[in-house]
């Protein structure tokens, strides 16, 4: 199995992830720390340097991985006629979205949810047409943090820890 391998970078980037995560949900108020910032630096942070670094997830073990099933209903909305078939496809759509600024706070007094699009491709350049959206709730978006976070660690390559 093609695992992402366990370098130093990933491994703690991950780990501090969860720790200052929790860290600051613990103390978040009205005027600081910020939940919702920090769960934007997690999911770009998770979304985008294990790709970067590393140039793809693991399709097979994201295919497989069964806490698809738990989000697959709760997180996604479909338009038009893109579907999200895996946990690979979601993550692919969260990470263009996350990497192209495509988000919007939501809430009265403090931030509620998250609205989160893509934007149609068509001939390799961006329409202003929306294919994809969804809204996250702060507690769901800080749950899927965790579970991508998981699901990094999980696959992390052991053999090439350093």
């Amino acid at each position: 199995m093609n695992m992402i391998p366990k370098d130093s970078l990933i491994f703690h980037f991950v780990e501090r992830t969860i720790v200052n995560l929790n860290y600051i949900s613990d103390r978040k108020g009205e005027s600081g720390p910020y939940e919702v910032t920090q769960l934007i630096n997690s999911m770009l942070g998770l979304l985008i340097i294990p790709i970067e670094k590393y140039g793809k997830y693991n399709r097979t073990a994201l295919s497989n991985d069964k806490r698809f099933e738990e989000i697959k209903g709760q997180y996604a909305t479909l338009i038009e006629n893109r579907e999200i078939n895996s946990l690979f496809d979601f993550l692919r759509s969260l990470r263009h979205a996350f990497a192209h600024g495509n988000i919007e706070l939501k809430g009265e007094r403090l931030v509620e949810s998250i609205l989160i699009w893509n934007y149609e491709f068509l001939h390799g350049r961006s329409t202003d047409k929306i294919n994809w959206e969804i809204e996250i709730s702060v507690e769901k978006l800080h749950r899927l943090v965790v579970l991508i976070a998981d699901h990094i660690s999980e696959n992390l390559d052991p053999e090439r820890f350093q």
